[in-house]
């Protein structure tokens, strides 16, 4: 499905976001590991993401980088606001890991017009044991 909204104003203080299994361009594909959760993410030349929050240590490998034209990471941070947009460095077939235990990612991305093809991930978000 697409996803509408209003582009924010860089800068601002407070965002609107939604988990990232509630971001369309978000599909889990296995949620049934008591400590890991699975799920793919394809976002299309000209799209770009609700921003939505990663509150987990997350591996992800880019399965196709698109053509590799152009993908833009917006970032909000809490006490500074929304922050310029800054190009995801992203290889097909090479893993990455992001830390968000401790500080959560609320985030977007666009992919450029110029992008050839459907950008294309998996990503495996790991939780913590539960501590009695």
């Amino acid at each position: 499905g697409v996803c509408m909204h209003t582009p924010p104003i860089t800068g601002q203080r407070s965002i609107e976001f939604v988990e990232w299994h509630q971001d369309c361009f978000h599909a889990p594909l296995c949620d049934e590991l008591p400590r890991m959760r699975i799920y793919k993410g394809e976002i299309s030349p000209g799209q770009e993401t609700r921003f939505h929050r990663h509150k987990h240590d997350t591996l992800y490998v880019t399965m196709d980088d698109g053509g590799g034209a152009e993908l833009l990471n917006e970032v909000w941070k809490e006490g500074e606001g929304l922050q310029p947009p800054v190009r995801a460095e992203i290889q097909t077939g090479v893993p990455f890991l992001m830390q968000h235990e401790k500080v959560h990612l609320i985030h977007k991305i666009s992919s450029a017009i110029a992008n050839t093809r459907m950008v294309k991930f998996l990503a495996c978000e790991v939780h913590p044991p539960h501590t009695p």
